[in-house]
């Protein structure tokens, strides 16, 4: 009966040591495609910021043609007044 129970302890603290094995390996394989994830999150991360950079860039670029644009209006406006003074004199 000693046997049997020895047999069958050998069993089952093998087949747990293979789990444990299988584990540890899943374990790897997961801390592996943890750090890749990690890195691209870093890429992507790095990849926004430079684009958040650029769009605020392009903001600023366009409030300044905007500003350019009413100035030119406003020289525009002023001629026109100036040429019509002139016709009318002349």
């Amino acid at each position: 009966m000693h046997e049997n129970s020895f047999g069958l302890l050998e069993e089952k603290v093998l087949k747990a040591v293979s789990v444990i094995e299988e584990l540890r390996e899943g374990n790897r394989r997961l801390e592996a495609q943890l750090n890749d994830s990690e890195a691209r999150f870093a890429e992507k991360k790095d990849e926004c910021d430079q684009l958040q950079r650029t769009l605020e860039e392009a903001r600023a670029g366009l409030q300044s043609v905007d500003e350019l644009e009413q100035k030119r209006r406003t020289i525009e406006e002023k001629v026109g007044g100036l040429l019509s003074k002139l016709d009318s004199i002349g």
